[in-house]
């Protein structure tokens, strides 16, 4: 950390305040497609990004090479940079260094995984040799260092393990797509579930059904959660309060979802892929509580967006985006780091039992169609089931469901499942939950 604290200190004599972010990352992916191995890559990249306050502005600027007049670049880019009133961390935080690392992972060989791999694609084909299957193993390290020139000091190392099965069949009219996969800490070796659950779905997909429009129950899987909630956690984002863009601006304390629901944040999960002891601008790492029994009670908060409410940071500052992933590159912005959701009290598989005519919904990626501000949704079904008297009777397509997420939150819940489950992203960890009366159309089409 010498070259950090070398750079702080420079700083720190030309500057009101200064922080120095360092993040190492270290990637080693393997993939086949089309049932074979197409490629085993890696990907090392290691950066420094320097925020400083100046004459009352934020300046940032990050580098490869921080050693390279970064801290004057940055000083001039405060010039241009805006008026903040928050201060840096100040906190210091004590974390061993290894505390979110997992042996395991460190010990896996790619020579393994390509034989994983082969392993896998030889049973999902063995049900059907024109099942095309892609798989994609990544295994991952990041290694993060904070500095700033109010007392902090920090730094953890991490890593977790990905992997993504994909299938395809295509018949004459129909291109049958299944996705499963999973990022996490600690699930190495349960690969063997997820090809049972690919398996499920292949069978029960095979033939394609079709529903008529009109409201029906429909039970979301994780996935499909996750993606219902895009609406919430940008209406719960500090900085659209603040704007009073939100919906949620002037709803603190007030019931906004039905009172069997509670959702948090929570990078303390142990295992999760984002999980860490302090988010990219050294907040400590905490739960945030988002919703309690149905009442809105928190906001996703950085330091700056904190201070211009008027409330406390959540820890939710990280150098990310969901496209390009996590980088010394970018500016902390507001991101949640595991939305949670309390089980219920019903197993999962008894939520079918008693639907004569409804919805499985295990992807629905495109909800943002609609209006996410107000959260309002209309999303086509890439992976969804018809029920019928609590069987699954067919793979459904060109179906889309409509409604507003509040609302549906709100009036609409039936119940949750007793268990709650990582989403495929580990973003989210949330039951299957059951709604009533859901909009849907469906059209004829390929």
């Amino acid at each position: 950390m010498e070259n950090l604290t070398e750079i702080l200190k420079s700083s720190s004599l030309k500057t009101e305040e200064s922080e120095v972010f360092y993040l190492k990352t270290v990637i080693d992916k393997l993939k086949f497609e089309g049932n074979e191995l197409q490629s085993m890559t890696g990907k090392q990249s290691e950066g420094t990004g320097l925020r400083i306050r100046k004459d009352g502005k934020i300046g940032f600027v990050s580098s490869s090479d921080p050693e390279k007049d970064i801290i004057e670049r940055t000083i001039a880019s405060s010039e241009f940079g805006d008026t903040s009133p928050f201060k840096f961390a100040q906190k210091n935080i004590i974390f061993p260094d290894d505390g979110y690392l997992n042996e395991n992972i460190t010990a896996l060989q790619m020579d393994s995984l390509i034989d994983k791999g082969e392993n896998i694609i030889k049973e999902i084909r063995a049900f059907d040799k024109r099942i095309d299957v892609n798989i994609t193993f990544e295994k991952a390290f990041e290694e993060v260092k904070l500095l700033t020139s109010s007392g902090f000091s920090g730094n953890y190392k991490k890593n977790y393990y990905y992997m993504m099965i994909k299938t395809e069949l295509t018949r004459k009219n129909d291109i049958f797509q299944i996705y499963k996969g999973f990022s996490d800490r600690e699930t190495i070796g349960r690969e063997e579930s997820f090809i049972s659950d690919i398996l499920f779905d292949i069978e029960h997909g095979m033939e394609v059904v079709k529903i008529e429009n009109g409201k029906y129950p429909v039970l979301f899987a994780p996935d499909a959660i996750e993606d219902l909630l895009t609406s919430f956690i940008s209406g719960v984002n500090g900085n659209k309060v603040y704007r009073k863009t939100s919906p949620l601006y002037a709803k603190l304390g007030e019931e906004i979802f039905d009172k069997r629901v509670t959702v948090c944040d929570d990078p303390t999960i142990s295992g999760g892929t984002n999980s860490c002891p302090f988010d990219d601008e050294g907040t400590e790492a905490k739960k945030t509580v988002l919703i309690e029994k149905g009442i809105l009670k928190g906001f996703l908060l950085d330091l700056k967006n904190a201070r211009k409410l008027n409330m406390t940071p959540s820890g939710n500052a990280f150098r990310k985006n969901w496209i390009s992933g996590r980088s010394y590159e970018f500016y902390p912005s507001i991101n949640f780091a595991c939305i949670t959701i309390e089980p219920g009290n019903i197993p999962k598989e008894n939520l079918l039992n008693d639907m004569k005519t409804g919805i499985l919904a295990k992807m629905v990626p495109d909800f943002s169609m609609g209006n996410i501000q107000n959260g309002d949704f209309s999303g086509t079904i890439w992976s969804g089931y018809k029920i019928e008297n609590g069987k699954i009777k067919g793979r459904l397509k060109n179906t889309v469901l409509t409604g507003n997420l509040y609302k549906l939150f709100k009036e609409q819940l039936l119940e949750m499942s007793s268990n709650i489950y990582y989403t495929m992203s580990s973003n989210s960890r949330v039951p299957y939950m059951l709604f009533k009366d859901v909009e849907v159309t469906s059209w004829t089409g390929n």
